[in-house]
């Protein structure tokens, strides 16, 4: 998370509730596509015995990494240096902040500063854009005009 908050892990909020937690290279140590990732369960009271069998059985299924991201992982975990982390983190936090602040000075925008992300979500005031009747149009416009995409709202719902 950024240095303007406290990473609160969900397992230790809790030994009534099962918690799954995802993971994964891709993000963490910025390496998208190597498909490598885990799910870390807690379950205190056995809750999850048939979810766990099918992520088991899920997991024995699907195609994984080859073999050479396989033997690479144990380093990759134990030798990536802090710093490595910390800067990753300075980059993101100065990429948000940079971010925000030019959403800020559009008043039909609404950004919304993330505390730790790798995305922001950012309100659209629609009545202050003429001609641009949802999240939709603005999402395609922004595309064809800045070749920049987004994620409209309205697809979440």
């Amino acid at each position: 998370v950024f240095s303007s908050s406290e990473f609160h892990p969900m397992a230790a909020v809790t030994d009534t509730v099962p918690v799954l937690t995802c993971g994964g290279l891709g993000k963490r140590y910025l390496v998208p596509g190597w498909r490598m990732g885990w799910i870390l369960i807690k379950d205190a009271k056995g809750l999850l015995g048939k979810v766990c069998d099918g992520l088991r059985s899920i997991s024995q299924q699907i195609l994984g990494p080859c073999s050479l991201i396989q033997g690479a992982l144990p380093t990759i975990m134990q030798e990536t240096p802090q710093e490595f982390f910390d800067s990753t983190i300075r980059q993101f936090e100065q990429a948000a902040s940079f971010c925000f602040q030019q959403f800020s000075k559009n008043k039909a925008l609404s950004p919304v500063m993330p505390s730790g992300a790798m995305y922001m979500m950012v309100g659209i005031n629609l009545p202050m854009l003429k001609g641009i009747e949802d999240d939709v149009r603005f999402t395609e416009l922004l595309l064809s005009e800045e070749s920049v995409h987004c994620l409209p709202g309205q697809v979440c719902l």
